[in-house]
């Protein structure tokens, strides 16, 4: 905790570690938003009303806790929602014109589209970025191949892992028609071959194989 002659005393929030004023002994309100006009404040960081990081952990603990709880609740409710679309999800399908849901289509496609645009970009820095701190020269063609297993994890894990799942497919295919799910199949196939194939093996160069071995 710190002091200065014309502030209050500071400590670390537990959650957010920012250094807080500290009144009555805890950590005061902050993280809060007042939305211009609207008359109404959100809530205050999980850390405010608690002991300084520097006097206890008890907030991390509870703030733990929840999550955990909030995880369980979460995997809990899958299964029920997988079985059966929510009856909200029933009501809006239901009253969906032919049109409407033919823009909905391509909608989706074009939500896949950008999400993919954001891992092409997301994998080619993090290749760029392992290049950069494996501590040896990349050539082109290695980098390449990094890059190609990044991007087609990131497929996976934020497209094809819930795409591809059977109990959503079951949901999507009761909501459209066949000619939809062609639209949809064939803008994402391109994506899903390269989310789906294993990039081939990379042999590395001799000299670069030989300064490896003798590290």
């Amino acid at each position: 905790m710190t002091k200065t002659s014309s502030s209050s005393p500071r400590g670390a929030c537990q959650i957010c570690a920012r250094p807080i004023g500290i009144k009555t002994g805890v950590i005061a309100h902050h993280g809060y938003q007042r939305p211009q006009h609207q008359g109404y404040q959100t809530s205050s960081c999980e850390g405010a009303k608690h002991l300084p990081y520097e006097l206890s952990c008890d907030a991390i603990d509870e703030a733990i806790q929840r999550r955990l709880h909030y995880i369980e609740h979460c995997t809990a409710k899958i299964p029920e929602l997988m079985a059966a679309p929510p009856a909200e999800l029933v009501r809006h399908d239901a009253g969906l014109t032919a049109e409407q849901r033919d823009g909905a289509v391509d909608d989706f496609i074009e939500l896949v589209g950008a999400v993919d645009g954001i891992l092409q970009a997301q994998a080619k820095a993090d290749a760029n970025y392992f290049a950069a701190a494996c501590g040896r020269a990349v050539v082109e063609a290695e980098a390449q191949v990094i890059e190609a297993a990044f991007l087609r994890a990131y497929r996976w894990q934020y497209i094809f892992s819930g795409a591809a799942e059977p109990r959503f497919q079951k949901v999507l295919r009761s909501m459209i028609t066949e000619d939809q799910l062609e639209r949809i199949e064939k803008a994402l196939a391109p994506i899903a071959a390269s989310a789906t194939r294993r990039p081939a093996p990379y042999r590395l160069p001799a000299c670069a194989a030989s300064s490896r071995g003798r590290r």
